[in-house]
């Protein structure tokens, strides 16, 4: 278990250096128009400027990536101990259980629900700490180069994405309940 929180902090410090890195290339663009507007760009900035933008994004192409295959390794890991975990279960089941469970049920339950856990998870965390850090790094940009004031005009949608997210979450757990079920019974016919 220390393994995979090493791992996972790992992932963190990388993704955090990634969005850092992303947030270098807008800045360069900046100074580009600004040569290009004042009329200074001579002949060579243009190609300083792009080989520029080509190394942070290159940086944070490998941060990134490193650090979303860690966390997917690492729940790989967690799908082969859970599905492990779930066959030694049905181990311990009565016959019963069997008779009255559909084989459409228990295949559903052997490969989509714990490859749809393992991906909420990893996904999910991949997600929410890019999204955070992409939040603080920009936010915190956007206060030492943009209006106090604009910077708060640009934040007043996120309250609602969450709103829209929190009432949209109830519709796609019901579909995806639905598609269990269609391949449960999908799974008893063949």
């Amino acid at each position: 278990m220390r393994e995979q929180k090493i791992a996972y902090a790992a992932a963190i410090v990388k993704m955090l250096l990634s969005t850092v890195a992303m947030a270098q290339i807008p800045p360069v663009l900046g100074a580009f128009a600004g040569a290009y507007e004042a009329g200074t760009l001579t002949p060579g900035m243009p190609l300083m400027f792009g080989l520029r933008i080509v190394g942070w994004a290159l940086v944070y192409t490998l941060l990134h990536w490193w650090a979303v295959f860690l966390v997917h390794s690492r729940a790989r890991i967690f799908e082969y101990r859970l599905r492990g975990r779930l066959f030694a279960h049905w181990l311990t089941l009565s016959q019963n259980y069997y008779t009255h469970e559909s084989v459409g049920n228990l295949m559903a339950y052997a490969t989509n629900d714990v490859q749809a856990i393992r991906s909420a998870i990893s996904m999910g965390f991949n997600q929410l700490t890019n999204a955070s850090f992409t939040i603080v790094v920009t936010v915190t940009a956007m206060l030492s180069t943009v209006d106090a004031k604009l910077v708060l005009y640009s934040l007043m949608p996120l309250p609602f994405v969450t709103v829209a997210i929190v009432v949209l979450r109830p519709l796609i757990r019901h579909r995806f309940r639905l598609l269990q079920e269609g391949f449960a019974t999908l799974s008893e016919r063949t």
